[in-house]
């Protein structure tokens, strides 16, 4: 048998070349992709990781920040008081002197860490002290802190440089504040020292890693304490030095920023944040070890690079044995070329396997491909008849079957073929008849389809899954959904598709209805990506992220992908209610306090009624919490904050603002005294005993502070910081009572004031009389 042909242009050595440089080169650019992609993984991962720590640095700084200026806010509350007090009319200079060193002395117990607590004149000399031992006239009339005083008409605490005290050999801090008469007059500075070491032990409250640190500097970069996770290590105090990376980044974010740079004082390179504690010329700065930080990430980059690495390997690898196949096959077709024309006929009917048969069925040739197929060689299956594979119909059904095919006739069938090895496979054949030197023959192209069914099948279990709902939709038609969908929306597994609609299920289960409004958006070629809120068929809520894809060019045919993101909802939402909580004690913290003080403040202006905001401090928490241990201290927090919230009444708001400091949130009031009887018997709740397990009850008191809006302030800040004040009157009187705000001393602040009362002091038998401070 012989048919005449030509060579195949890809079977010459220029047409192998121009097919394989475009495969090549896609490998190639493959390799580069696997190895970008990983390149870019690891910077993504990088730059995610340095910005964590930027945050972690930055909420340290922001809480040291914080814990500094409400410490000198304290401080200041006092000096401001001892200033207050020369504003006492007296006629007796000697009484007057009595009252400003009995408010000194006061003042002292009040704020233990500034010692030295003493009064000047105009010219800097001391006249006033709240100690014995102390003695007048020494002269401060040189001091920076006099100086910077006398020449700024500012009422704000003033704080002086670090210096090493040889007396006493620490470190101090000349803390002051401008004293005035009536006029306005500059009459001389209340000063005190301040130790460093208090500074200490307001860092050691946070927890360090070893090579983590946390310090403090003035607005002169002088530095005023600094701690590390090393304990006892030593610290250069009062330097200035600093890192080049921390004075650009002050260049241009005086206030707050952050800057990575290796640390001038250990070598240690740290990602840092600083923060400036405004109103006060002092700095929080915290670092975090970049060593420590990037840890991680280094081993994550070792595993995305090597995994890249391997697959760039396996992507050339593939190039290396796909150029030797071609190579094969090349020589393969210029053998062929030069074999029989029954060959070539063969090869060019070939799908998968060619195989020739005569009309009595047996094998006259076959393609190398079609005996591999079976698992047999060729020379054991020339001369077989086709029943020895083919088990589709007996042999001699077989037979009539090949003679009654017509000369030109063509025919496509599956059946099953028996390999070698006994194992069946699944086969797809095309069969035409034609005449060759007069011989009648069945050219047969066969090809294996048992990996298109096991992928077929694989991608029915994909699609048919009980994790991921998908829906099929015909224009705005459901007509299939897998078996997730049912789950996920709570129908029995042998339901009918018309409960997902509307006019058999509720209407947030229209789920037809609810994909058909984002149909548009799908056609017109924008991405749809939504979440909806949805019920399930019993009622029960159901967050539902939604994703659909066209599937047909009439653009009528739709996929929809479901994910079940009720769980993911229900975490943000305990996110969102921690944020706005106190973690120990589950009450409303500052933040939620501000924004339910914004709202109170607005209904009272509408409605003409009065809001109230009461400080509560418990009295001697301190001393339970140093003896029986934090454990006993959170027991008696939490308990305290029981016994608040059943006090008060339904629309108050108890929140909790650090330590052992509450706020309580009083709107809707008629009249003052409505507020005074809720504070007070919030008072006589917390002198109750307090049961903290083992241990004996403890009986300890609170003291409160209140005020009102809009009689004693206009707005919240303002209405907070008097509320402040007056707790720390009730403190400074004895303690274990209520004081009302409306000291005039204490109300400069306040525009227009009118003549206020006294504060009228609240104790367990009833209102006093205004009390002399």
């Amino acid at each position: 048998m012989g048919l005449k042909g030509t060579t195949p242009a890809a079977a010459t050595p220029r047409g192998w070349q121009m097919a394989l440089s475009p495969l090549l080169l896609s490998h190639a650019l493959a390799a580069l992709l696997v190895l970008g992609i990983a390149a870019y993984v690891m910077q993504v991962s990088h730059d995610t990781f340095a910005r964590q720590a930027e945050v972690t640095a930055q909420t340290r700084a922001a809480d040291l920040r914080q814990e500094v200026t409400a410490d000198l806010q304290r401080i200041d509350l006092a000096m401001r008081h001892v200033a207050l007090a020369n504003l006492r009319e007296t006629s007796n200079p000697e009484a007057k002197r009595r009252l400003i060193d009995e408010s000194l002395a006061e003042h002292m117990v009040l704020v233990p860490e500034v010692y030295h607590l003493r009064q000047t004149d105009a010219e800097g000399i001391v006249r006033f002290h709240g100690a014995v031992w102390q003695k007048d006239g020494d002269s401060l009339a040189q001091d920076p802190v006099f100086l910077q005083a006398r020449q700024q008409r500012s009422a704000a605490l003033l704080l002086g440089e670090p210096r090493f005290d040889e007396t006493s050999g620490q470190w101090t801090l000349a803390v002051a504040r401008r004293v005035e008469d009536r006029k306005g007059n500059f009459q001389g500075i209340v000063i005190g020292d301040l130790g460093l070491t208090h500074f200490d032990q307001l860092i050691d409250r946070h927890p360090l890693s070893p090579t983590d640190s946390l310090s403090l500097r003035n607005h002169h970069l002088a530095l005023l304490s600094r701690q590390t996770g090393r304990d006892g290590e030593a610290q250069p105090l009062g330097t200035t030095r600093i890192v080049p990376a921390f004075a650009t980044a002050l260049k241009t974010h005086p206030e707050a920023g952050v800057f990575t740079g290796r640390n001038v004082i250990d070598g240690v390179e740290r990602i840092n944040a600083y923060a400036m504690a405004t109103p006060y010329p002092l700095m929080a700065i915290a670092g975090l070890s970049r060593d420590e930080v990037m840890a991680p990430w280094r081993a994550q980059a070792w595993r995305i690079g090597g995994v890249a690495l391997l697959a760039a390997l396996g992507v050339l690898g593939s190039a290396t044995l796909t150029w030797r196949a071609h190579r094969l096959q090349r020589d393969s077709l210029r053998r062929m070329d030069e074999a029989s024309r029954l060959t070539r006929v063969l090869l060019a009917a070939a799908a998968d396997g060619v195989h020739v048969l005569d009309r009595e069925g047996r094998v006259v040739e076959m393609s190398d491909s079609f005996a591999q197929m079976l698992g047999w060689r060729r020379e054991e299956l020339l001369g077989r008849h086709v029943s020895t594979w083919d088990r589709g119909d007996t042999p001699e059904a077989l037979t009539a079957r090949i003679r009654g095919y017509r000369i030109g006739e063509r025919q496509s069938f599956e059946t099953e073929h028996l390999r070698a090895d006994g194992q069946t496979i699944h086969v797809e054949i095309s069969c035409v008849a034609l005449t060759l030197d007069g011989r009648e023959l069945l050219y047969c192209a066969s090809r294996d389809m048992t990996r298109r069914q096991q992928l077929e099948a694989e991608q029915t279990a994909m699609l048919d899954n009980e994790v991921v709902g998908i829906v099929k939709m015909q224009g705005r038609r459901l007509v299939w959904a897998n078996r997730a969908v049912y789950r996920m929306f709570g129908l029995p597994d042998d339901a009918d598709l018309t409960l997902l609609a509307p006019q058999l299920a509720p209407a947030d289960l229209d789920l037809p209805g609810r994909l058909a409004a984002r149909h548009d958006d799908l056609v017109a070629g924008r991405p749809v990506r939504v979440q909806l809120c949805m019920r399930r068929l019993d009622h029960s809520t159901i967050w539902v992220d939604v994703n659909g894809a066209l599937l047909s060019e009439d653009r009528q045919e739709t996929l929809w992908v479901l994910a079940d993101i009720t769980a993911l909802k229900r975490y943000q939402e305990e996110i969102e209610h921690l944020a706005m909580h106190d973690a120990l004690t589950g009450l409303p913290n500052r933040r939620l306090l501000e924004d339910r003080l914004v709202q109170g403040m607005a209904i009272s202006r509408r409605d003409g009624l009065l809001l109230a905001v009461c400080y509560i401090d418990l009295d001697g928490f301190k001393g339970v919490n140093d003896r029986l241990g934090h454990a006993a201290g959170d027991l008696l927090l939490q308990d305290a904050a029981q016994r608040i919230s059943e006090c008060v009444r339904e629309h108050d708001t108890v929140c909790r603002i650090g330590g052992d400091e509450f706020v309580v949130l009083l709107p809707l009031l008629t009249q003052d005294s409505e507020a005074e009887h809720v504070v007070q018997r919030v008072l006589q709740s917390l002198r109750r005993p307090y049961s903290l397990g083992k241990s004996p009850a403890e009986h300890i008191s609170a003291s409160a502070g209140l005020a009102l809006y809009p009689a004693d302030a206009r707005d919240g800040d303002s209405l907070l910081r008097l509320a402040d004040v007056a707790l720390y009157q009730a403190k400074a009187a004895g303690r274990d009572q209520m004081v009302r705000w409306g000291q005039p001393e204490a109300r400069l602040d306040q525009p227009a004031p009118a003549p206020a009362p006294a504060p009228v002091h609240h104790t367990r038998g009833g209102p006093e009389q205004p009390a002399l401070t």
